[in-house]
């Protein structure tokens, strides 16, 4: 494909009207002078109509050298290029005689390559600077410094653990102990029902574990009344200051038993020569034979004939602890009266004193005096105030 050439190029043509159609004609390239009123509101050209500009429209600018027949001062462009569009050995202004210049059709040469306007390296990254030489023993320092703070948290727990578990222990209050017979209600001393622990630390006194159950306590706190036969007079003489009793029953209703607490002199602690410690030792030596607590009837109930005589089983044992002056002695009797002794017919053939029935009776005379010492020594931790 090719271009038509404007005219007066040789081996031109005049390109084809119909590829301007719609165009308004060249004014100039048919001869005739443009309509003036198409530029009524724009400023005549001085060139074009023979005429020199006003000078004084151009005050303070150079002359156009080309306008007034002289060449340029060559030393005003020596540090600009050549034009590349202009052939060499032609002068300027080739235009405004019109000719075509001799470079009209050809490719334009490149233009000139600039030198950069940015320095070598501009946009490049930074170098990163080279890291700081290490120190010897900088890392077994820092090691050190770990393991140090590691065993500095394991510390501070344990000793937050160990304050933390200080205060929710309670400590026995040995001042307490040796008053709690007299601070404590009638009903805490003797709780309406005890027995066994539902946990470790569970009370005596969940009526779900209730091995007894209460049926009265006695007004009466006169170690006199409180005590039998030699066990009385002992503990009057090492100075028994008062006796406390209530009496209970079993689930069943077959096992009666009347609960003594007997209240001795304060000092000695668990020493060998503290009065409850002595007191202890005589009814244990007297292997049975005394029934030490005296049975507590209660009108209305199943202990309301409750005798001494129908003894079943009997025991007394002092309570542990500095602060905890007392014994607790139980009698035990059978509800409908019935004595423990000799068995009847084969039963008690090679029973001759009757320790095979009584045995028996004796181990629940025991189990009960440990459950009221526990009790009291629950009454001594309950009373530390925080």
């Amino acid at each position: 494909m090719s271009y038509p050439r404007p005219p007066g190029v040789p081996g031109g043509s005049n390109p084809d009207p119909s590829q301007y159609q719609g165009q308004q004609p060249n004014a100039y390239q048919q001869g005739q002078q443009p309509n003036a009123s198409q530029y009524q509101d724009q400023q005549p050209n001085p060139y074009q109509q023979g005429q020199q500009p006003n000078p004084s429209q151009y005050q303070g600018q150079q002359p156009n050298p080309y306008q007034q027949g002289q060449q340029p001062n060559a030393s005003q462009y020596q540090d600009q290029q050549p034009n590349p569009y202009y052939s060499q050995g032609q002068q300027p202004g080739a235009y405004q005689q019109g000719q075509q210049p001799s470079s009209y059709g050809q490719v334009a040469p490149p233009p000139p390559q600039f030198p950069s306007q940015y320095p070598p390296g501009y946009g490049a990254q930074a170098p990163v600077p080279p890291a700081a030489p290490r120190r010897g023993g900088g890392g077994a320092l820092r090691v050190t410094f770990g393991v140090l703070g590691v065993l500095l948290l394991i510390g501070g727990g344990a000793l937050a653990f160990h304050a933390y578990g200080n205060s929710r222990q309670t400590i026995a209050n040995t001042a307490y102990g040796t008053v709690l017979w007299r601070d404590e209600k009638a009903d805490a001393f003797f709780p309406d029902t005890i027995g066994g622990r539902a946990r470790y630390d569970g009370p005596l006194t969940d009526p779900k574990h209730a091995e007894w159950r209460r049926l009265g306590i006695s007004q009466d706190t006169a170690c006199a009344s409180g005590l039998t036969g030699k066990t009385r007079a002992t503990a009057k003489t090492l100075g028994c200051e008062a006796v406390l009793r209530a009496t209970y029953v079993d689930p069943t209703g077959n096992q009666l038993a009347t609960v003594a607490v007997a209240v001795m002199p304060a000092g000695g602690g668990d020493a060998e020569t503290s009065a409850k410690m002595k007191l202890g030792r005589f009814f244990e030596e007297r292997d049975g034979k005394e029934g030490a607590v005296n049975v507590l009837p209660v009108k209305g109930t199943l202990a309301a004939k409750m005798a001494n005589g129908a003894r079943a089983a009997a025991q007394l044992k002092p309570v542990g602890g500095d602060s905890m002056p007392y014994l607790v002695g139980v009698t035990l009797v059978s509800a409908d009266g019935t004595w423990a002794g000799n068995l009847p017919g084969s039963w008690g053939e090679n029973d001759l004193d009757g320790r095979t029935d009584r045995t028996s009776w004796q181990g629940d005379a025991d189990d009960l005096v440990d459950t009221f010492r526990a009790q009291l020594e629950d009454l001594q931790m309950g009373g530390v105030k925080q």
